[in-house]
């Protein structure tokens, strides 16, 4: 998920006029990006799988471009993880594709649960992974959409962030708000 904020100086005179103020709308562009990113954060983390938190944990702040007349301003979103792509859009990465998910995550995942699938031998474990990886490959998985979900709160409550950011901005440059 990237967020993108694009400054447009209208006036083309603005930092001309307001040049005195431009550290003041530099560190309220950068921190409403910041907020808005963590909106996003936090939603998406209670959205992702539970499974020991590794997904959960691995969501967070990657990229980002700070104020910049020549470029926009952007905070990027995501996970580093193989599959988290496969947990967001399982349309796009498995039973289309015929993508294999990593072996080893699977083969944890039913060391863990081996109770409930009855087995306790390394090669009933091995046996069960490589089963589950395969119907994962075939037929797919059912989405999460945990990223969707993150930025669905940040449209929800992005027009209350920037009106405090805005006015948090003004009162930076004196104005009486």
């Amino acid at each position: 998920m990237r967020l993108n904020v694009t400054i447009r100086w209208t006036p083309a005179d603005f930092p001309g006029r307001f040049g005195r103020y431009r550290s003041v709308i530099e560190t309220g562009v950068s921190n409403l990006v910041k907020a808005l990113l963590m909106v996003g954060v936090r939603e998406a983390t209670r959205e992702a799988p539970i499974d020991r938190r590794r997904l959960r944990d691995s969501l967070g702040p990657g990229a980002s471009q700070s104020f910049s007349r020549a470029y926009p301003t952007y905070a990027t979103l995501g996970s580093r993880l193989i599959y988290a792509g496969a947990q967001e859009d399982a349309d796009q990465f498995t039973a289309r594709k015929r993508w294999w998910p990593p072996f080893e995550p699977i083969r944890e995942w039913v060391r863990r649960k081996r109770g409930a699938f009855g087995i306790s031998s390394a090669a009933e474990i091995g046996r069960v992974a490589a089963a589950i990886r395969r119907k994962i490959a075939l037929r797919g998985i059912r989405p999460k959409r945990y990223l969707q979900a993150g930025m669905r709160a940040v449209e929800r409550e992005a027009s209350g962030l920037a009106e405090r950011h805005v006015k948090a901005m003004l009162r930076g440059m004196g104005f009486d708000v």
